[in-house]
């Protein structure tokens, strides 16, 4: 007979195990009693659900015990375990101010599982870069253990159960339903940025299929994001497959988004999103856009010969980031809607693109060939329902670079990348979770870009603040430690400078210590 123990995350558990012969039976017999947590093995004191006791291996009986009650004053007390604090807290309070966690908790309902677990797993996302087997050994030494204790429960199993219960339509659409009813995400007259990105994988999926995206051809999924403009905040998201053309994708996310709620009046997408279908189907519904015309196009060819010779004058000029551009507008239909066409010059552009042609071998073109090329150079056209000014029209377009630093964020910040499934509802689990960890990333960094808030032109202007990078804050963080007592309090470790910094940013005090009750 033998008392063996076993650590488990960090706690030591204990059995007893005694083997004997039955004579009558002539065979071997074996008992073995679980019994729970070690308290003092050379008492055999242990703890189970009901508490402390006391195991006697002659008959086997566990005789209760009295919890120790509290140490006299001048004991010492040492603390039992030491916890990351800071990012786990941080994130608790990113995820409750910025109403995130409430989609979090919608998805769960939908899906029938804990919110503890959601929650946890939406901050693995942002916190950590990992593999989601490597989630219960995060969970083991993170505070989030105690401020979410639900979520050990998947610990205890398999974080692919749980993305697979989030992987279901109604998880997907309650998490959307509820975005669109808060008003910090959904307003009337939205603004929007529509564009969608390859999620290479070689998994046997349906979303799995060759794309030829912009002239690169990989397997893959796509995913597609509608982003606010004003702060580049994610507000929608579809998986499709990875065939699937952009122009086909505009019709069906519009009805969506429309069906869940998003009031949207202007939008700005590429070119490969316009076809005369969809021109009508922003007509219908009312929607302003921007778009860039297709080269291609004879609208476009058209719209050089009548304003590139005279595009380089002085009245056409505005500065844009310190370089010269030139635009000229003319009122045209396109693609079968009256719109305001701006060409434009970008000399900075030109030069570069001069500088690849020149560094190109031209052996065997004409001279009329390489002028065509250069002439060409650093020219684009956009098209708008909106008239503007031509200090308006380059500001207003490349806001669609907010879109690429979404997918970027996504892909390197939110752990949306690698696809490490092999299902499609665990994949589509994976992506919910991603788009709420992409939410609560790009609230975050928001928060810590020093930008002043705009003046109202009284007083004096309030300076620009130092940049703060994301993965930088949660580094910081995640050096605020804990240390928990036997009695359930804890002692939070000072924090450096730059978390002060950031917690002046986002209005938050944190605690010095935790778990003692209120005076």
């Amino acid at each position: 007979m033998a008392i063996i123990t076993q650590m488990t995350r960090g706690r030591n558990y204990a059995r007893y195990v005694r083997s004997g012969w039955d004579k009558k039976a002539k065979k071997r017999t074996k008992t073995e009693i679980h019994l729970g947590r070690v308290v003092d093995l050379e008492k055999r004191i242990f703890r189970d659900r009901k508490g402390l006791f006391r195991f006697d291996e002659k008959s086997l009986a566990k005789e209760r015990v009295e919890e120790p009650s509290a140490p006299a004053a001048g004991t010492k007390v040492f603390p039992v375990a030491t916890l990351d604090f800071g990012d786990a807290w941080l994130m608790s309070e990113v995820l409750s101010k910025s109403g995130i966690g409430r989609l979090a908790d919608a998805a769960a309902d939908a899906a029938g599982v804990d919110r503890d677990a959601a929650s946890s797993l939406v901050s693995y996302y942002v916190l950590e870069r990992s593999p989601n087997r490597q989630f219960p050994a995060w969970l083991s030494g993170s505070y989030q253990s105690v401020l979410r204790p639900k979520a050990r429960s998947v610990a205890d199993g398999r974080v692919s159960g749980l993305l697979e219960a989030l992987g279901t339509p109604t998880a997907r659409a309650t998490a959307l339903s509820e975005l669109a009813r808060n008003p910090a995400f959904n307003s009337p007259n939205l603004k929007i940025l529509l564009d969608s990105t390859g999620f290479p994988n070689t998994a046997q999926m349906y979303f799995t299929a060759i794309s030829t995206h912009a002239g690169d051809m990989e397997l893959c999924a796509r995913l597609v994001f509608i982003v606010r403009e004003c702060d580049w905040m994610p507000l929608y998201y579809r998986v499709i497959p990875g065939n699937v053309l952009d122009k086909n994708t505009i019709e069906k996310c519009l009805s969506e988004a429309e069906k869940l709620g998003l009031t949207i009046s202007e939008m700005l997408f590429d070119a490969g999103y316009m076809t005369a279908e969809n021109m009508d189907l922003l007509k219908e519904g009312e929607i302003d856009f921007m778009t860039r015309m297709d080269s291609n196009l004879t609208e476009y060819r058209e719209l050089l010969e009548d304003l590139y010779p005279t595009l380089d004058r002085e009245g056409n000029a505005v500065e844009y980031n310190g370089r010269l551009v030139f635009i000229a507008c003319r009122k045209k239909r396109y693609r079968g809607r009256m719109c305001f066409c701006y060409v434009c010059l970008d000399t900075a552009k030109r030069a570069m693109e001069d500088m690849r042609v020149s560094k190109r071998d031209n052996t065997g073109k004409g001279i009329s060939e390489i002028f065509r090329e250069h002439s060409r150079s650093g020219i684009f056209v956009l098209a708008s329902t909106k008239k503007l000014g031509r200090a308006q029209v380059l500001p207003s377009y490349y806001a669609r670079q907010g879109i690429e630093q979404i997918f970027d964020l996504a892909k390197n910040e939110a752990n949306v990348l690698p696809i490490r499934t092999h299902s499609e509802e665990a994949m589509q689990g994976h992506v919910l979770v991603a788009f709420l960890a992409t939410m609560a990333s790009r609230w975050l960094q928001s928060k810590l870009s020093g930008k002043p808030q705009p003046h109202s032109g009284r007083g004096r202007k309030p300076k620009e603040k130092r940049h703060i990078g994301l993965r930088e804050c949660l580094k910081y963080f995640r050096n605020v430690k804990i240390s928990v007592y036997p009695d359930g309090t804890g002692i939070v470790s000072e924090p450096q400078k730059v978390v002060n910094e950031v917690l002046g940013r986002l209005g938050l005090e944190m605690p010095k210590e935790v778990g003692k009750p209120a005076a």
